[in-house]
């Protein structure tokens, strides 16, 4: 089913003797698609019954001697958590703007002014169309949790009603003991050959990969039912049950366009994941943090799966905890990465940081992938203000998009 997205709704405000022409002029610049503007009359008329709209106000303060207005307007409407003042250099715009914005501070209410000329209101405009394309979809967003959140994640756990009402996410449990079940159905020799021939060392029996292609098949059975955006497993409790891991399944399944999975049933983790792949079309590496330096300032992450179309090459070895069944070790090369943790029981915590992928280890005392990334942010953060162990990895540099994306949707800056 196709999603509806809201148009981000814009407040106009021009002085009543405005020349025609220049409110004409200047309301046909920012009059793009996917931006709707109101008068102020028009916007209390349309949202009046609606409370819990406009969280966040949009006032373009077109030119000067709209003060009043806007205070008249605000008294008329429900407090909005924040007020976005547009500024331009023309019509005594940006002085209009200063002295509104003191006035909500004196209010205590939140405002900021952004300036720039129309065209460059107009570029911001635009990120912030596709940002509310993407926060709509996330509200139309599924999350299947099989089985349950791992024991250790103490500090992952999240309150599912919370999480629907902050970004409209549903997270769905399912029963763990039916993807159990899906190791006596029958592989596909093909399915298995193509396995093995692509990987550079195989270090498991064909029988080991044989059963990880079982849980594959399981899981898109499940997945076949109902659209779903993102899925998590307990996967050491169906290895405790089965002998199986999912790290194969899960690699495959996080080269799909539509989907993203995570491992442990860690759901702050795979919500992150399904954020990244919203933001940049791009499948995502979950980690643990296993090392830091802080000389160097930089960090070790590991873990047992990752897409394989993230790296140069791969072998099929044996799970690090279990040294049992399957898992990916991938070889990245040296590159721009982007390290997210999205967080909170509400999951509005969040933090970013670019990064410089150094190089690969292979140190038997730890998951079996491993990079060791050259940070842009202080490594600190790991050690005093971490929004927990699991980390997610994507290549390229997306820093300055993540985190004006999270203060577009959530109001407020990264952990520092």
């Amino acid at each position: 089913m196709a999603h509806i997205c809201m148009p981000l709704p814009i407040i106009t405000f021009f002085s009543i003797i405005a020349p025609d022409e220049v409110v004409s002029n200047i309301s046909e610049k920012i009059a793009i698609d996917g931006v709707q503007l109101y008068s102020a009359k028009e916007y209390t008329s349309r949202f009046s019954s609606d409370r819990s709209y406009g969280k966040r106000l949009y006032l373009f303060i077109g030119t000067g001697g709209t003060e009043q207005n806007v205070k008249d307007f605000l008294e008329e409407i429900s407090p909005p958590e924040s007020i976005i003042l547009f500024s331009h250099p023309s019509n005594n715009s940006l002085p209009a703007s200063m002295e509104i914005r003191a006035y909500l501070q004196k209010e205590e209410l939140e405002g900021e002014i952004v300036h720039g000329t129309l065209e460059e209101l107009v570029e911001q405009l635009e990120v912030w169309v596709d940002f509310t394309e993407i926060v709509s979809r996330i509200k139309e967003s599924k999350m299947l949790v099989v089985g349950e959140p791992s024991s250790w994640l103490i500090a992952s756990e999240v309150e599912h009603r919370t999480v629907e009402k902050n970004w409209g996410m549903k997270i769905i449990p399912f029963d763990l003991e039916v993807i159990s079940q899906s190791l006596y159905d029958e592989s596909s020799k093909d399915s298995l050959d193509i396995f093995l021939n692509n990987a550079e060392q195989v270090e498991v029996s064909r029988q080991s990969v044989n059963q990880s292609i079982r849980v594959l098949n399981g899981l898109e059975n499940i997945l076949s039912l109902e659209k779903i955006d993102a899925l998590t497993i307990q996967c050491f409790s169906l290895f405790e049950g089965t002998g199986v891991t999912a790290c194969n399944a899960l690699s495959v399944l996080n080269e799909r366009e539509d989907l993203v999975a995570g491992c442990e049933g860690d759901i702050p983790s795979t919500f992150t994941m399904f954020i990244v792949k919203l933001l940049t079309g791009n499948p995502s590496f979950m980690a643990n943090v296993i090392a830091v330096d802080e000389e160097e300032n930089t960090t070790t992450f590991a873990h047992c799966t990752l897409p394989r179309s993230m790296v140069e090459s791969h072998d099929l070895v044996t799970h690090f905890e279990t040294d049992s069944s399957v898992a990916i070790r991938g070889r990245f090369k040296p590159q721009e990465v982007t390290i997210v943790k999205v967080g909170g029981f509400d999951l509005t915590d969040y933090w970013v940081s670019k990064g410089t992928i150094i190089d690969n280890q292979e140190n038997e005392d730890g998951c079996r992938t491993q990079i060791r990334i050259k940070m842009h942010q202080p490594i600190e953060y790991f050690l005093k203000q971490s929004i927990a162990n699991h980390h997610i990895i994507v290549l390229g540099d997306y820093e300055h998009r993540f985190r004006s994306f999270f203060k577009f949707t959530l109001g407020k800056d990264a952990i520092a």
